[in-house]
């Protein structure tokens, strides 16, 4: 609608039709949500050539227009220069780049659940080497660029250092400074950690989907796993655009009164995995609760732990090969 209007001057007129069509525009508008740096940085000549790769790919697959066998030149060339002068026009950016920062702080939020979940669900974590990061690839071969493993092995050897200390403190500085994609890193280390550390709670434990209660109970899901008396628990938020409309993190009182119910048998001691703060639950009736608002205080997700052991102990070991 709105960006459609203000690149009307960027589409060119083939046979007395737009080129790009309408179908085309919006693939590249949702092309460029996508991809675009959590930053929201204007483009880089880089992303411009990405985008524009990827566009053609696209279109030819589609073959409405053009094909690889049939190639249309004509509708190609439109396109390429509608990109073009599309990224390179400021009213156009000063409108989208609001709205791609405000969706990609969601989406960030989104993958952190996603990560947690993999890693904690029934079944075994499967993790694509160079996605430890933000992973902005587009389809090949944009994704078989070069992946960056030795800046990867470096962030995360120091997060396994500073994780010895405070971990409530690096938690902080990993979520100001988001966009670099340690805080996801750290997320899949610390959930690895404790996985690795009783690998039959997650291969053979049991599953144990938790009731969640109050005015955002709909918008929260949380399950625990189980073997013997050692217990983990995965928080994650969900439809999130409802939690925080303004993009802001989906933490602390925005969750007021909404609280997971544990089974009566479950612990009533945790530990954050990701902080390392205890929580104690609060009996109701005859239910036990924790409070949503307290477990996400100061992290979009959560990961608790039953267990005794040290857990995000650090690994000596090279983190990739």
């Amino acid at each position: 609608g709105l960006w459609a209007t203000s690149t009307g001057d960027h589409r060119t007129q083939l046979n007395g039709e737009p080129a790009p069509d309408r179908n085309d525009e919006y693939l590249f508008y949702q092309t460029l949500v996508g991809a675009w740096a959590p930053a929201g940085r204007p483009p880089t000549q880089e992303f411009i050539g990405r985008i524009t790769e990827y566009m053609i790919k696209a279109i030819k697959e589609a073959k409405v227009h053009t094909s690889w066998i049939a190639d249309n030149q004509a509708y190609d060339l439109a396109v390429v220069r509608f990109i073009e002068r599309t990224l390179a026009d400021r009213r156009f950016l000063k409108r989208f780049l609001p709205f791609q920062r405000r969706l990609a702080s969601w989406g960030m939020v989104n993958s952190l659940a996603q990560t947690l979940i993999k890693v904690t669900a029934a079944g075994v974590t499967d993790v694509y080497q160079g996605t430890e990061l933000w992973d902005l690839n587009l389809v090949d071969p944009d994704n078989r660029r070069p992946v960056d493993f030795d800046s990867r092995a470096r962030l995360l050897q120091e997060l396994m250092r500073r994780s010895v200390g405070n971990r409530r403190a690096l938690v902080a500085d990993l979520l100001r400074h988001w966009h670099d994609g340690r805080i996801k890193l750290y997320t899949l280390w610390a959930a690895l950690q404790l996985r690795r550390s009783d690998p039959d709670r997650f291969l053979a434990g049991v599953y144990i989907p938790l009731e969640t209660s109050g005015p955002l109970g709909n918008r929260v899901f949380a399950f625990a796993r189980r073997a013997g008396h050692r217990w983990a628990l995965t928080v994650v938020p969900r439809l999130i655009t409802r939690v925080s409309p303004r993009g802001r993190w989906p933490m602390g009182r925005a969750w007021s009164r909404t609280v997971i119910v544990l089974p009566r048998e479950a612990p009533t001691m945790w530990r954050s995995v990701f902080t390392g703060e205890t929580y104690t639950t609060t009996s109701v009736g005859r239910r036990h609760i924790l409070m949503l608002a307290t477990l996400l205080r100061h992290l979009p997700v959560g990961l608790l732990d039953s267990a005794t052991q040290t857990i995000c102990e650090v690994d000596s070991a090279p983190p990739f090969r």
